[in-house]
């Protein structure tokens, strides 16, 4: 995907939350094109029904939003340009997006000032790099509408 250009406002246009059956929307945001491909296997080879869509970075991220309408956004803390920590406030910030769940992933420990900044911004859950398959689909299903959630399960 090419870069998209910087959200004016946010990133417009969210998924109807009230669903509560799949397919589920997931977004999967890394600018390491071989862990998107890790995580969207793992969620793919799960029992979730969902549709993967992927993005390599935050500006393409909104890009992706407004075309996918994604439930979930399995996004990466550190990248370039537009970070984690930089796109769950846009996407907060915007009417359209502010209820899509953010899971959020890192090579960084949990309580690496990134981290603490991107949970800050409203994420609803983290994972430490290496993924572990189980806990991925675990954590992205409880984000699911309609699933027992909370948005500020760290654990």
């Amino acid at each position: 995907m090419e870069s998209a250009p910087r959200p004016s406002a946010g990133c417009e246009s969210a998924p109807e939350l009230a669903q509560t059956r799949g397919p589920w929307r997931i977004l999967i945001v890394d600018d390491e094109a071989p862990v998107r491909s890790v995580l969207a296997r793992m969620l793919e080879e799960s029992e979730l029904d969902c549709e993967i869509h992927m993005a390599e970075n935050g500006f393409a991220a909104c890009a992706a939003v407004r075309e996918s309408e994604p439930h979930v956004i399995v996004l990466d803390v550190v990248m370039p340009e537009l970070d984690g920590a930089e796109l769950c406030r846009v996407l907060r910030n915007s009417e359209e997006s502010a209820e899509i769940r953010v899971l959020l992933i890192s090579g960084y420990g949990i309580d690496d000032p990134r981290v603490q900044d991107a949970i800050a911004s409203g994420a609803a859950g983290f994972i430490a790099k290496p993924v572990r398959p189980w806990e991925l689909v675990a954590k992205v299903s409880a984000l699911l509408p309609g699933r027992r959630s909370s948005q500020r399960s760290m654990r």
